[in-house]
């Protein structure tokens, strides 16, 4: 092979490899999280051993925290991974900014309600429950700038009326709660 034809079948080659690595950075860009979600590595990892708890009908453990915000969350903290098909079912209720809570005009309670619904993402609602609706103060207290990972989930707390979580079992989901808006993916 010529000397002209080696440098042509370099140069193609590099031109491929560089249209490859093209491709593949768009890729990432796709996956980006949606405008208001904060980037859970800016906040300090805990132990989340402190988090668990066990439910009141059997052996199921649970992460469950409460927020300075009077917001509580849980998730499914299984020993065995979690299967194909299913999430950690994130699940969080107190004051979550935007959502109506207090008393209501038929004699209940309602209050703020942030869920799971599988591959559609995260729903807020608020949801009726007897009065006086208390303290939202269930589980140890993740503090702000703190956050907490177990299995395909992380969650963190901002000191800016911020909690936020992402489950990556089926998929990006999440949200972020905050008194300037609330995102849900």
């Amino acid at each position: 092979m010529s000397t002209a034809a080696v440098r042509t079948v370099r140069i193609l080659a590099a031109a491929i490899t560089a249209a490859a690595v093209a491709v593949a950075g768009c890729g990432s860009r796709a996956a980006a999280l949606p405008p208001g979600f904060p980037n859970l590595d800016g906040f300090a990892p805990v132990p989340v051993d402190n988090y668990i708890s066990t439910g009141p009908k059997g052996p199921k453990r649970f992460v469950t925290f409460s927020t300075p915000y009077n917001i509580q969350c849980v998730f499914a903290a299984t020993t065995d991974p979690v299967p194909a098909g299913d999430s950690q079912g994130i699940s969080c209720q107190g004051d979550i900014p935007g959502v109506a809570s207090g008393a209501t005009p038929t004699r209940s309670c309602a209050i703020g309600k942030v869920a799971d619904w599988g591959t559609s993402g995260f729903r807020l609602d608020n949801e009726l429950t007897n009065c006086p609706i208390g303290t939202f103060n269930s589980g140890t207290l993740l503090n702000a700038g703190q956050k907490l990972s177990y299995q395909n989930v992380t969650c963190a707390v901002g000191g800016d009326g911020l909690v936020a979580c992402m489950d990556t079992s089926l998929g990006q989901h999440g949200f972020a709660l905050k008194p300037s808006g609330n995102v849900t993916f």
